[in-house]
């Protein structure tokens, strides 16, 4: 803008001191053909079709006002909790700027807090309309698929996300995700594969890609991953437990139980690494510890039958068959796992 006043000053004449123009808007087409006329003229009157930017600007904000004072009161009963009366202020700023993105991701939000995922879907969708190499919006709708357990429009829609962006890390890890609850486990592999090639230390994706190992039975592989997750995130609990559930598969009963009592010095209320740790005990024949695990899980969920079960086995080793029976009765209660503590 200042080098084309700067041009059409040179046309009319140097050293007259401040142009009238400078301050002119000349984003303007009308004014900016008028502001011509009068350079050709070396005239240094300023033109009716012109404005100042500062007017600009006002008249513009002023324009704005309904718009604003909407879209504030959307973001304000939003973060007050008050979903219905942001949609409808949401929905207002959309009618009066129906192409201002994000407003339309706004009422996407809003309607994913009110659990209408149809109606954020139909929201990305329009944004999509506005702008097809939306990625955010690919992704997003994609996590309100898979919300509605739509798991295959999801994978598509994630799909679609990386034909617009074929570098963000975190699309082929939530592929990758998606793909495993569907039991695709190499497939989920490949894309935790490009995930980690994407972003080198992006621990949560060596931490799946090993959980899928896992479901294959390549029990090594699975335990380099997560090796390398906790070398990333060394409080990464998670991790160590998923390492000592693949120690156990290996019946590396010493390594799950140092990687399970780490899980549980970072996570002190994670049932399944004491439900773990107490396998891994109770195979080393240590079964008062394996009982001590087990009462631990019962302290915490009361309801969970398969530490009744366990625990049942640990008396039944001890010779304590009262209370083996009192615990398998109770496993049988609560309808723990098909073997039943009668089967050891």
């Amino acid at each position: 803008m200042r080098g084309l006043i700067i041009g059409l000053f040179l046309l009319a004449g140097c050293g007259m001191g401040p142009h009238p123009w400078e301050d002119l808007n000349t984003a303007d087409p009308a004014c900016l053909e008028a502001l011509k006329a009068e350079a050709l003229k070396g005239s240094r009157a300023v033109p009716s079709a012109c404005q100042t930017i500062d007017e600009y600007f006002a008249e513009r904000d002023a324009a704005r006002a309904p718009f604003k004072k909407a879209r504030d009161e959307g973001i304000k009963a939003f973060e007050a909790g008050d979903y219905e009366r942001a949609l409808t202020a949401f929905n207002k700023a959309i009618d009066i700027e129906n192409d201002n993105i994000d407003q339309y991701f706004n009422r996407a939000a809003t309607y994913r807090r009110l659990d209408r995922l149809e109606d954020a879907i139909a929201t990305y969708d329009e944004i999509i309309a506005l702008d097809s190499d939306n990625e955010k919006a690919y992704r997003f709708r994609a996590v309100a698929y898979k919300e509605l357990n739509q798991f295959e429009e999801a994978i598509a829609t994630l799909d679609q996300s990386v034909s617009v962006d074929p570098t963000n890390a975190k699309v082929y890890y939530d592929r990758g995700e998606i793909k495993y609850n569907l039991k695709r486990y190499r497939d989920a592999i490949a894309d935790f594969d490009k995930a980690i090639a994407l972003a080198p230390q992006y621990a949560n994706a060596y931490n799946y890609r090993g959980i899928a190992y896992d479901e294959i039975g390549r029990y090594h592989k699975a335990i380099a991953d997560y090796s390398k997750a906790i070398e990333i995130n060394p409080e990464y609990a998670h991790a160590y437990y998923n390492r000592g559930y693949a120690y156990n598969e290996l019946r590396r009963y010493h390594k799950s139980i140092a990687d399970f009592s780490k899980a549980i010095e970072l996570d002190p209320d994670d049932t399944h690494a004491y439900n773990n740790r107490g396998y891994s005990f109770f195979f080393l024949s240590r079964y008062e510890e394996a009982i001590a695990d087990y009462d631990r899980v019962i302290d915490i969920t009361p309801d969970d039958g398969s530490a009744y079960q366990n625990r049942s086995f640990a008396y039944k080793k001890l010779g304590q068959l009262d209370k083996a029976k009192a615990d398998c009765d109770k496993a049988k209660s609560l309808k723990a796992h098909p073997l039943t503590c009668d089967d050891r």
